[in-house]
């Protein structure tokens, strides 16, 4: 499935990247995210996904 989750930048900013979490249970808040930098890498970032039942 995928989810918008928001990255914390260095400047402090938040940007929306795609992020693609795998669950069984589905209940997981954190989850595995990947955006492209400028530069053009692919960096893995820590991601909060907000469950309906989570929050």
């Amino acid at each position: 499935m995928q989810a918008i989750c928001r990255y914390e930048d260095s400047i402090s900013r938040y940007v929306q990247a795609i992020c693609r979490y795998e669950d069984s249970i589905s209940r997981y808040v954190q989850a595995i995210c990947r955006y492209e930098d400028s530069i053009s890498r692919y960096v893995q970032a820590i991601c909060r996904y907000e469950d309906s039942i989570s929050r």
